[in-house]
């Protein structure tokens, strides 16, 4: 059985063939181009295009069984009743709505409501407040209008049917935790009827492609469409980590820690969030806005595009090193300050290319650190720790989050889990069943086990992240 995965990621689009006797079989990943972004926005049918087009060219020649879809919890697309959008997909690196969403995080307690209730805190990297900032401050008018993400709409272009799943939903801050519903209080709150929102199901249903979307990627029509799910989800599911005390560490272009849990465990001061798993659990975890797109902005404009490859030759490893603090798109966890800045400090004369180099990759980790030490005050420690992303192209930096954890970590031969997520998701909606998945995975895991020589090194250099991080605004 040959499944077809189709992701809209925040920066590229990706597709892969999965069989579940064979494993991956094909896989291609493409970069947007630069003219359809726009200040954390993408336009949403060129992305949709450029999906599409990856999944018409690794199917072709090939029988597809089944359609995954997969998108980014954070996503925010508004379309007429037509289903045509009325204007870009808002991802959450747009960062128009941050003065907006400060102002309400100031009344404590309605910041707490809302957390309690639904596992975000007021925020805008979520939709539903995103969506509130664009109707107060920009006039949208949503009146006529269906609220979806960039994924639930390949989904409808797929099959012509509006449907959300609660996972995807509850990453975008509309799911009330408890009820596993739409939340009556932030709907009234944004100003938007439950109507205007996808029906909630699961990946257990699925819907038949059209013949117009077979055509167009050139397919057989009437196959099973499994709703769309986030990214983030579905690295926890492809990295076989849906059992209590498995944490997932992903670091892409942004950065997450997940651990499932059958129970809600929130904190009192928002550090980290908690949405529904496409298993209807939980997954607590906590975020962090700059990964990959800080080491990209540290070589595109500072270190002339040097290779990686020449960059880590360069590396050497010195308490004298800067600290980088990778908040160039604003902090998330733990402190989910917006106006967080980064940048280096402790810079001198004798600092090179690759002792910011090594501070860049250094600064990352640290701040999954303090994501990770948050996540186990209410989740406890993990009996396991899966790494998936493009930190995995990277053996040094690899090691580097082993070491500054002090814990082994299990990383896969395909760094790509959100699409073996959406394999495996599939594969169930199809079967019906709670077979084990394992034997459906071909991937060959491998462990990396921290250098203890390193420990007090990365505990010295941790306190000197944290004072640096401390002292700025």
């Amino acid at each position: 059985m040959n499944i077809l995965v189709l992701e809209a990621s925040t920066t590229s689009a990706k597709a892969m063939v999965y069989n579940d006797a064979l494993g991956m079989i094909d896989i291609s990943i493409a970069a947007y181009p630069e003219e359809i972004k726009h200040k954390g926005t993408v336009l949403t049918d060129k992305v949709m295009e450029c999906v599409f087009e990856l999944g018409k060219h690794i199917s072709r020649g090939r029988k597809i069984d089944a359609i995954s879809i997969c998108g980014t919890w954070l996503s925010l697309v508004v379309c007429d009743r037509s289903m045509v959008p009325k204007m870009p997909t808002y991802s959450w690196t747009y960062m128009g709505a941050v003065e907006t969403i400060k102002e309400l995080r100031k009344d404590n307690d309605f910041s707490l409501s809302m957390y309690k209730r639904t596992g975000c805190i007021p925020h805008s990297i979520y939709a539903a407040y995103r969506l509130y900032h664009l109707i107060r401050e920009k006039s949208l008018d949503v009146s006529h209008s269906y609220i979806l993400g960039q994924g639930s709409y390949m989904f409808y272009k797929l099959t012509g049917e509006r449907v959300e799943t609660t996972c995807m939903m509850s990453g975008g801050g509309w799911i009330n935790l408890k009820d596993m519903d739409y939340d009556s209080e932030v709907l009234s709150f944004v100003g938007i009827d439950k109507s205007q929102l996808g029906r909630l199901e699961s990946y257990g249903n699925n819907y038949p492609l059209t013949s117009e979307a077979a055509e167009m990627l050139g397919i057989d029509p009437g196959i099973p469409v499994i709703p769309a799910h986030p990214d983030g989800a579905l690295n926890q599911t492809g990295a076989l980590a849906l059992e209590n005390g498995i944490m997932t560490i992903s670091i892409g272009t942004s950065g997450a820690i997940r651990m499932s849990k059958e129970s809600i465990e929130l904190t009192d001061d928002f550090s980290t969030w908690c949405y529904v798993s496409p298993e209807n659990k939980y997954i607590h975890g906590g975020a962090i806005s700059g990964a990959t797109n800080c080491v990209d902005w540290y070589r595109s404009n500072l270190a002339d595009n040097m290779s990686f490859e020449g960059l880590e030759a360069e590396i050497r490893y010195d308490l004298k090193n800067p600290t980088f603090l990778p908040f160039l798109y604003g902090e998330r966890c733990p402190g989910w300050n917006d106006d967080k800045k980064g940048g280096f400090s402790y810079i001198t004369g004798e600092t090179s290319i690759g002792d910011c180099y090594y501070s860049v990759l250094e600064g990352i980790l640290m701040n999954i650190r303090q994501c990770y030490e948050e996540v186990i005050k209410s989740t406890g420690k993990p009996s396991q720790i899966k790494v998936s992303g493009g930190i995995l192209k990277s053996r040094l930096w690899t090691q580097m989050l082993a070491d500054i954890l002090q814990q082994e970590i299990t990383c896969s031969d395909i760094d790509q889990a959100s699409l073996l997520g959406g394999a495996i998701l599939a594969f169930r909606s199809l079967k019906q069943d709670e077979a084990p998945i394992n034997e459906f995975i071909l991937s060959k895991d491998y462990q990396v086990n921290p250098n203890v020589e390193m420990n007090s090194f990365y505990n010295e250099r941790y306190t000197q992240y944290l004072q640096a991080y401390t002292k700025s605004n």
